[in-house]
């Protein structure tokens, strides 16, 4: 008995028969990317820390001066003038280029999975073949990255990149939970429906998680 949406059982008994020639070859690149992502995590964000001299980095976020002027008594004052802007540490401003790396990642996995469904409504691959993509390369890539997420911490004297961080652990977690349920409802008996939920819940949560990353990076 075969499992799997309405529709595609009597297409999977065919491709028993019918072997083609993989029309999207480049989908094989997706296991080089996850190589890609585990390199970048304990290489690249690494040396970003352990390069990082502490040091403040102004960034300004509009003009105006704080500076009050008093009557000229005749005596040197100091002045209250502060900066314009706020003042970031170098650890926010290495946390914000690593979550702006895991967004990107999250994009690249996003749109495999995207392909892969895609493809199999087209019916231009098996149902076994998307099967297994999503379960072996695509859903192991949502947990590894979203280990990724957790695993970058924000600095603990920045409680609004903190809140970030918490947000973003929380939306990589129902990413991982969309993504095991767009795989169930592969497998289940329905006509599609529950897959289609659960492709729209990973499409809001890995909306959210691109707008958060977005605003704090603006």
């Amino acid at each position: 008995m075969f499992n799997g949406n309405s529709g595609a059982v009597g297409y999977r008994s065919n491709r028993m028969t019918t072997t083609k020639a993989d029309p999207k070859p480049g989908r094989w690149i997706l296991p080089l990317v996850i190589i890609g992502m585990v390199i970048f995590t304990y290489v690249f964000v690494g040396n970003i820390r352990n390069n990082t001299q502490p040091a403040d980095i102004s960034v300004s976020l509009g003009s105006g001066s704080t500076d009050t002027t008093e009557p000229d008594t005749g005596t040197s004052t100091p002045s209250t003038s502060q900066p314009s802007g706020v003042v970031v540490d170098t650890e926010s401003v290495a946390y914000l280029a690593d979550i702006a790396e895991l967004d990107a990642n999250l994009t690249i996995l996003y749109t495999s999975m995207l392909q892969t469904n895609a493809d199999f409504d087209a019916r231009t691959v098996a149902y076994a073949e998307a099967r297994d993509t999503i379960r072996d390369t695509i859903n192991p890539a949502f947990v590894a990255w979203a280990a990724q997420v957790k695993a970058t911490v924000a600095p603990e004297s920045n409680t609004t990149l903190t809140a970030l961080g918490a947000e973003l652990a929380g939306r990589a977690d129902a990413i991982v939970k969309a993504s095991s349920d767009i795989l169930a409802g592969l497998q289940s008996s329905d006509t599609g429906e529950a897959r289609a939920a659960a492709q729209a819940d990973l499409k809001t949560q890995v909306e959210g998680f691109n707008a958060a990353v977005a605003a704090a990076n603006s």
